[in-house]
């Protein structure tokens, strides 16, 4: 479940994608994009609502849609569509940091942040972020709010770092 997780990783890209001549319109425009890619993985979800079962396919939940792989291709993808490459690297780091950041999640299924090379599944040894099965997704409930907790002290330094003021270049 690292919502949190997913959106302090895209502060803290888009804070390093940011230059100090770059307007606070850019900057919010950035931390939006990166925001909406690093959690778009996760509209596989959605595939369910279609008859996509659970388990280890492609399509899946934490299939194909977290390969890290996809990060590099928005970002030649974006560049092609005439984005500013720097917003195209961005965005295309904050979509390949969702399978990574999901290996930290305690569940039976890690993403498949190989694919297509692999279909594997992988996790890392430490799993400090507590999954929540759909079945206890109730707002409130004890372990939900035990794993936004876990999720606050795990990723709060790198929301910090992400939204820290940025430095102006001075206009002398």
């Amino acid at each position: 479940m690292a919502t949190f997780g997913h959106l302090a990783a895209a502060a803290l890209i888009a804070r390093l994608a940011t230059r100090p001549e770059d307007s606070r319109l850019q900057r919010i425009q950035r931390l939006a994009g990166a925001s909406a890619w690093a959690v778009a993985p996760d509209l596989d979800l959605a595939l369910r609502l279609v008859g996509v079962p659970r388990g280890n396919g492609v399509l899946s939940h934490r299939g194909a849609s977290h390969a890290v792989i996809l990060g590099p291709i928005v970002t030649l993808a974006l560049i092609s569509l005439d984005h500013d490459p720097r917003d195209a690297a961005c965005f295309g780091a904050a979509l390949a940091s969702h399978g990574i950041i999901d290996m930290l999640s305690d569940t039976e299924r890690g993403p498949a942040i190989a694919w297509p090379f692999s279909r594997d599944r992988f996790v890392f040894p430490w799993r400090p972020v507590p999954s929540i099965p759909f079945s206890e997704r109730t707002r409130g409930s004890r372990r939900q709010i035990r794993a936004l907790l876990s999720e606050l002290v795990l990723f709060g330094p790198v929301a910090v770092l992400g939204f820290w003021p940025a430095a102006h270049r001075s206009r002398t």
